[in-house]
């Protein structure tokens, strides 16, 4: 069995809509707001 590749985008996408569609707008915002980029000096 071959699995067929998705580009990222359109797994972002789909996941995206997944949780929006089983959790809601606000909780799905809430999830996705952990997850920033963050700034400042790590080291």
């Amino acid at each position: 069995m071959i699995a067929e590749t998705k580009p990222l985008a359109e797994i972002t996408h789909e996941a995206i809509r997944i949780l929006f569609r089983e959790m809601g707008v606000v909780n799905t915002v809430r999830f996705i707001n952990q997850y920033t980029a963050g700034y400042g000096n790590y080291t």
